[in-house]
């Protein structure tokens, strides 16, 4: 009797792992299935602070959340996908606490717990032959958002490597705010890029871009999820996002050694949290229009 029992005993636990073992794997395959590659909406913000290499594994963090709602940890997922072959990648998540995030964003909703250490093998990329696009996968949910972000051998990168063409800058004063700045947008059809740099805003139009009479007016515009802080004339209006547009030549840098560019730059504000950005250029209608986030240096 004492042998049977056991024998029940072993079989009854035997079957329990079992199932939960099944259940496991299928809600761990669930939760990583991707159905739909969204584009980036701008109803997530997120940003890579810090990318560590030791050999072993690759370590990214940083933070993200949705806007409009009260983040808790694990609502999301890093998920890197490789550009070429499509196949997805998941490190290893650990979330943090981000007062600075909170602070800079604060707002009816609070977005404390948005901080992430994402830990991925790195046996399991190949960065000297691969480049790899970073997303957010929403807990849940089979979509994943692109956030304009990629990881490469040089670290990362905010626009696809692929079809990035670098400015000539060396030996020019645009040279510091290139290497050390980040670059924010890149419209290659109408050869445009905006770096931030030390607060700054920079404009840098290539030999051909599309001047009127050589000049342009530059949409220059943001949304905030402070929106008290905007002006009583955007509040009357009911705009809510802020205007900081201008004229090209107005704040054109020709005192300094530009190369084979024209450059224009404008202060960053700091006075209200930036969820997102628009540039373009509008001749009866719109030429081009960018969208992008600022590099939160928080």
């Amino acid at each position: 009797m004492k042998k049977s029992f056991v024998i029940k005993l072993v079989t009854c636990i035997s079957l329990v792992v079992i199932i939960w073992s099944v259940f496991l794997y299928e809600m761990i395959r669930l939760d990583r299935k991707v159905d739909k590659v969204l584009e980036d909406d701008f109803s997530w913000v997120a940003q890579i602070d810090n990318i560590t290499f030791d050999g072993k594994k690759v370590i990214l963090e940083g933070f993200a959340f949705e806007i409009d709602k009260n983040a808790e940890a694990g609502d999301y997922d890093i998920v890197l996908q490789d550009i070429e072959s499509g196949k997805y990648l998941y490190p290893k998540m650990e979330y943090t606490n981000r007062e600075d995030v909170n602070e800079y964003f604060r707002c009816v909703y609070r977005y404390l717990e948005t901080g992430f250490i994402a830990e991925i093998s790195a046996d399991k990329l190949d960065l000297d032959n691969k480049q790899y696009e970073v997303m957010i996968k929403p807990q849940q949910q089979e979509v994943v958002y692109k956030i304009n972000t990629f990881l490469t051998k040089d670290g990362i990168q905010y626009i696809n490597p692929k079809e990035f063409v670098p400015l000539d800058v060396m030996g020019t004063d645009l040279e510091e705010i290139v290497t050390n700045g980040k670059l924010r947008m890149y419209e290659a059809a109408n050869g445009m890029y905006v770096y931030q740099y030390n607060g700054d805003m920079y404009w840098i139009a290539e030999e051909d871009y599309s001047f009127v009479d050589g000049d342009t007016h530059v949409y220059y515009r943001m949304s905030t999820t402070q929106t008290e802080k905007l002006s009583a004339e955007h509040l009357d209006k009911n705009l809510l996002w802020d205007s900081h547009d201008f004229t090209f030549s107005d704040n054109e840098l020709v005192d300094i050694n530009t190369g084979k560019y024209r450059v224009t730059k404008k202060e960053l504000p700091n006075y209200y949290s930036i969820t997102k950005i628009w540039t373009g250029n509008y001749i009866n209608d719109w030429v081009w229009l960018r969208y992008f986030r600022p590099w939160y240096d928080l």
